[in-house]
């Protein structure tokens, strides 16, 4: 693979990642999080 192929998609890769870890975390997503810690809890 050419080298600017590569620095291209590690580009690209990062701008991708960089979105992805500032979107905010969904509601639901942290309700699912908080009942299995629940659960947990109450299993031990």
């Amino acid at each position: 693979m050419h080298e600017w192929t590569k620095n291209l998609l590690g580009s690209a890769l990062k701008s991708y990642y960089d979105d992805l870890v500032a979107a905010p975390i969904p509601d639901r997503f942290i309700m699912l999080l908080a009942e299995l810690e629940a659960k947990e809890t109450r299993d031990e």
